[in-house]
């Protein structure tokens, strides 16, 4: 038996475990105080009390699962070499709360753009997210990241703004569940060979 075959041996006995566990726990020992019941219940609230707090954190919550989305952009005035852009998790997309964030939280992705207008920011999942880049990173003129993806049958991106104060240059977006009809070219706007 090889280590792949031995190590889903193990997930499958594991898994038998765990459905005797919970079979085991019907109303009934739940009364009598069954030591199983007790501790799924506790793992049980335990897990919740992780979720309820990690969605009340300031700096967002990212939860990867799939679909995911393939997320591009372009800056619309060019950065200095070795400029990079961060993209952050956001809990509102407004530009308070994207500020926050920028100045509060760890981002999630640091990318060097290496002198092209272009950036990808890669498969993203379902979120509220904040593209940024410092106002430092560009010269006289101030350039925004603008951030677009190819319509997509499960999810798409739409772009709340793009805009900045005098140290940062933001672009908050969300990528929910895709539109039918006629909202299927949400957010293609920016990408370049769809303008004119």
């Amino acid at each position: 038996m090889g280590p792949a075959n031995s190590i889903n041996a193990w997930k499958g006995a594991y898994l038998i475990f765990a459905l005797l566990l919970i079979v085991s726990c019907s109303p009934a020992s739940l009364k009598e105080g069954s030591k199983a019941c007790e501790l799924i219940e506790n793992i049980s609230t335990a897990y919740e009390s992780y979720l309820e707090s990690a969605r009340a954190n300031p700096c967002g919550f990212l939860q990867v699962r799939e679909p995911l989305l393939e997320v591009s952009g372009f800056l619309t005035a060019p950065a200095h070499p070795g400029a990079e852009i961060h993209l952050f998790i956001t809990p509102e997309l407004s530009f308070n709360s994207s500020i926050y964030v920028v100045e509060n939280c760890p981002p999630i992705l640091r990318k060097s753009l290496n002198g092209s207008l272009d950036f990808h920011l890669g498969p993203l999942p379902k979120g509220k997210y904040v593209a940024m880049l410092a106002r430092t990173a560009f010269g006289e003129t101030r350039g925004f990241p603008i951030v677009w993806a190819r319509p997509d049958s499960n999810l798409s991106l739409k772009q709340s703004f793009h805009g900045g104060d005098g140290r940062y240059s933001i672009a908050p977006f969300e990528i929910g569940e895709a539109m039918t009809g006629a909202a299927e070219t949400v957010g293609t706007q920016g990408e370049p060979n769809a303008i004119g």
